[in-house]
């Protein structure tokens, strides 16, 4: 009994500190950081609205303006619950952002998507972020202006380097970024003439050819290009049975494997001209593709993110500060103008079909705006307030706030440019704003002259018409005509009519009367 008793009690103490265990086990969290609403976007699509309304002839305050904005905002809240499409998430830490809005718009279309500029190896250039179809489902892509390119000094190669010439000889002559493997180049081999591959970590895409002979570069177009020639262009000699090789490119795709890494696939063609001396047969144009044709290093060419946690996360600093084109501003307003102008309440400015929102009419807001023009990044915050669905679309919201959107054809700025207040009526500043008007010039207050009566003012009108007040018509005989003639001696007379007219004249006066004041009517109305 006792010893059934122990091994309860150890049972116990194991149980008990287990359990001590588990409480003091420090649990570690990582939590990713919620985007802020900061509605660059909400501003910008309302006052791209009203430019575009004053621009077509409509009045700045038109009630229908602000119609639109409601318009626009209810038919954006209704997408604003739409966290995926075509099978990526687009919410950030679980909260709906704005680049959902817009694909569920189309603006994030396959093949055509938000184009921002950025700063290029060549200036201002254009970067992509759009919906791409790959083997393993539907990513976001994002293409950006490839970085400087890098220095290439072409060895000195005077000779080729055996009877035969090498293919990496021939593109050498012709300007190829070939350098010597670091790891299959030896110092007595011909591929020792080349320069030193350069450091492994730096971003480009490499791929090493027997012999030795490594290509490096960070161009894409440029990489598949030397590519195809070093795998179709090597040798021109019949005499020494190889026959002509004619080749080109046609087509360089990247995309993502299953584990998310990218591969580079390339597609091209090539013929071959044979001769009596090498009997070798010619063929016409073939396709040809090289498949995993690259090694991939560091962040170059094309990029792919599943779903917006991802983009939020990695999406390179140069593109998500690059501001958004004025076409795809355009497009974007024009998808909400146009969704929005189809529910039966909307009471806004009419949606034409056949005059949609241009890249002009967003490029004259822009101009005049470039501090409000969103950026990629700001694609990737709230569309509304913490906690709520409606999605405010006014040239004034902020943050925490549902104004009245007004139509104010300058809208306010983003509050991460300069706010000019003195035409924002409706920002919190400490020291109110005046007006200096200078000196006063000490002018006297003028003297108004005594009001006159009614009378007197009327007077002379009185006066003007005095006479018509008096006017009567003349008092005078008249006699109704009796003409008479005598036939076989005897005078006939006839007065028939003016016993007639003596029986109706009653009558007859008064229809008269009434047709005089119908024709005097008519008179004064026509003058």
């Amino acid at each position: 009994m006792k010893k059934i008793l122990g091994i309860l009690l150890v049972k116990k103490l194991f149980v008990g500190l287990l359990m001590v265990s588990l409480l003091s086990y420090e649990q570690k969290s990582y939590a990713q950081a919620v985007p802020v609403a900061n509605f660059v976007v909400n501003r910008a699509i309302a006052g791209v609205v009203q430019r575009i309304a004053i621009a077509r002839g409509f009045a700045a305050n038109d009630p229908r303006i602000v119609a639109t904005m409601n318009g626009i905002g209810n038919s954006s809240t209704k997408l604003n619950v739409v966290s995926t499409v075509a099978g990526v998430g687009l919410t950030v830490a679980g909260a709906p952002v704005w680049l959902g809005i817009a694909a569920s718009l189309g603006v994030v279309a396959l093949g055509y998507g938000i184009t921002s500029w950025v700063d290029g190896p060549n200036g201002r250039e254009e970067a992509h972020v759009y919906l791409s179809n790959t083997v393993s489902g539907t990513k976001l892509q994002v293409d950006a202006p490839p970085p400087p390119p890098l220095v290439y000094t072409p060895p000195q190669v005077s000779s080729p380097p055996d009877v035969r010439p090498e293919a990496w000889f021939l593109a050498v002559q012709q300007g190829a970024p070939l350098y010597r493997s670091n790891s299959e180049c030896y110092a007595d081999k011909a591929c020792w003439v080349l320069p030193q591959a350069p450091d492994p970590m730096i971003a480009s895409f490499r791929y090493v050819f027997s012999g030795g002979v490594e290509l490096v570069t960070n161009d894409l177009e440029e990489y598949a290009r030397w590519f195809v020639f070093m795998k179709l262009t090597p040798h021109c000699q019949p005499e020494f049975g190889y026959g002509c090789y004619n080749s080109g490119l046609t087509r360089v795709v990247t995309v993502p494997n299953s584990v998310g890494q990218i591969r580079v696939n390339i597609f091209a063609w090539h013929s071959r001209t044979g001769s009596t001396q090498s009997n070798m047969q010619d063929f016409g144009p073939m396709d040809v593709y090289y498949e995993n044709a690259a090694t991939v290093v560091g962040k170059v060419g094309p990029q792919y993110y599943t779903d917006g946690n991802d983009v939020f996360t990695n999406l390179p600093q140069q593109i998500a500060n690059g501001q958004i084109t004025p076409d795809t501003l355009a497009r974007l307003v024009d998808r909400a103008w146009q969704l929005a102008a189809q529910d039966p309440d909307y009471q806004g400015l009419p949606y034409s079909a056949t005059q949609p929102v241009q890249y002009g009419e967003a490029a004259q807001w822009a101009n005049e705006n470039p501090q409000a023009v969103p950026r990629v990044a700001d694609l990737l915050s709230p569309a509304s307030n913490p906690g709520t669905q409606a999605v405010p679309i006014s040239p004034t919201v902020s943050p925490g706030s549902s104004p009245d959107p007004g139509t104010n054809p300058n809208p306010t700025p983003s509050p991460s440019g300069d706010v000019n207040v003195i035409n924002t009526p409706n920002v919190n500043v400490v020291n109110r704003i005046s007006v200096d008007f200078g000196a006063d010039p000490g002018l006297m207050a003028p003297d108004l002259e005594e009001t006159p009566e009614p009378y007197a003012i009327f007077e002379p009108v009185f006066q003007s018409v005095e006479s018509f007040a008096i006017y009567g018509i003349p008092n005078h005989q008249s006699e109704c005509p009796k003409p008479s003639f005598d036939m076989w001696g005897d005078p006939i007379v006839m007065d028939g009519h003016c016993k007639l007219l003596d029986d109706v004249k009653p009558t007859l006066f008064t229809v008269m009367a009434a047709v005089w004041v119908v024709i005097g009517c008519f008179i004064i109305l026509a003058a």
